[in-house]
């Protein structure tokens, strides 16, 4: 869904994950800009200037992220 608001459009969604970038690589940085919500989770090894706006941050590298996600999970 999109939202128009002030001349802008906006993503509308619950989540936005954003895993494994430096956050300049696109569109990951154009999603973050345009997401409204408060599920904002950036999983990454080093921080980013992303870091202040985002509600949850995993410091750790995505490969190693996932792997424990998927292994709980079975």
């Amino acid at each position: 869904d999109w939202i128009k608001t002030s001349n802008s459009l906006y993503f509308s969604y619950i989540n936005l994950i954003v895993a494994g970038t430096s956050v300049t690589v696109y569109p990951a940085a154009n999603l973050i800009k345009s997401y409204i919500g408060n599920h904002f989770i950036l999983i990454n090894e080093n921080p980013t200037k992303f870091d202040g706006i985002a509600n949850y941050i995993i410091s750790n590298r995505i490969g190693k992220v996932m792997k424990n996600l998927f292994t709980r999970s079975n």
